[in-house]
């Protein structure tokens, strides 16, 4: 029976120490492993020494830690972290939809922005460039595609530029319809829209991160932002008829972007492609 006893008491210290070392079964939050939450720039690239907001979501830290006393709530102060070289201005407190917002302005350069509230953190970067003064904008599909006939889309811009020239896929089948012609000089497109097209006369292949539209413009002031526009009727994807058949799902168009220096896409490449 001593024996027996002696046993039930080695198990019970040894369970006691188990629940010990997990931090046992409750408490204000502590033991919490890290949640990250989702840091966001309202744009990227950035003309130096511009604000920029940055955004810190703690929406999933509320559900999370909902019943922790490290939970997210409304009007919790954020701690924001930049480099020495950037500044700070307009922040705010975890407002009503649990985000918090801080502006953020530094020289040319690419900084990361850390946000954290107790046992959650996240962080994001934003890249300063100088003045440009030109960028060139390429489109390209994420997948391949076979047969096609008719591949259109409506590239717009966020600020005014000037816009140059066009050039589409190179083929002896394909040709470019309705595109803009650029005056001379170019004016500003005060629509801050371009429509690309590209037709063929017989069927054509396209595969997958090739150049479908390539479009220049000059920068008078700022750092424009481009997008493809995904608005419905504003993209047309078809194959080679009669009668054309849509493509479906509507390809998913991917855009990127490079900055110049000087006009004409010519000097130091201030924010190159990947």
């Amino acid at each position: 029976m001593k024996l027996k006893f002696s046993a039930y008491v080695v198990m019970m210290f040894g369970l006691s120490m188990l629940v010990t070392a997990c931090g046992g079964g409750g408490g204000g939050g502590g033991g919490v492993a890290t949640t990250t939450i989702p840091v966001t720039a309202a744009k990227n690239p950035v003309l130096e020494n511009s604000p920029v907001t940055i955004t810190a979501n703690f929406t999933n830290y509320t559900s999370t830690a909902k019943f922790g006393a490290n939970r997210a709530q409304v009007g919790l102060p954020v701690t924001f972290t930049v480099p020495a070289t950037a500044t700070k201005s307009s922040q705010t407190a975890i407002k009503a939809d649990f985000t918090s917002t801080v502006d953020v302005t530094a020289p040319a350069g690419t900084y990361t922005v850390s946000a954290s509230l107790n046992t959650a953190a996240g962080n994001t970067s934003v890249t300063f460039i100088p003045q440009p003064g030109s960028v060139g904008v390429v489109i390209v599909p994420q997948l391949a595609f076979t047969g096609v006939g008719v591949m259109q889309c409506d590239v717009t811009n966020d600020s005014p530029v000037l816009f140059r020239k066009y050039s589409t896929a190179k083929g002896a089948t394909l040709f470019p319809a309705s595109n803009p012609v650029p005056s001379t000089p170019p004016s500003t497109l005060a629509a801050n829209r371009v429509t690309a097209i590209l037709l063929g006369t017989a069927p054509f292949n396209i595969a997958p991160t090739s150049t479908l539209f390539k479009l220049s413009y000059n920068i008078t002031a700022g750092v424009p932002l481009f997008a493809v526009d995904s608005a419905p009727l504003t993209q047309v994807a078809q194959f080679f008829g009669p009668p054309p058949t849509d493509i479906a799902p509507t390809p998913v168009l991917l855009i990127k972007t490079t900055y110049f220096s000087g006009a004409d896409e010519t000097g130091t490449k201030l924010y190159p492609l990947p």
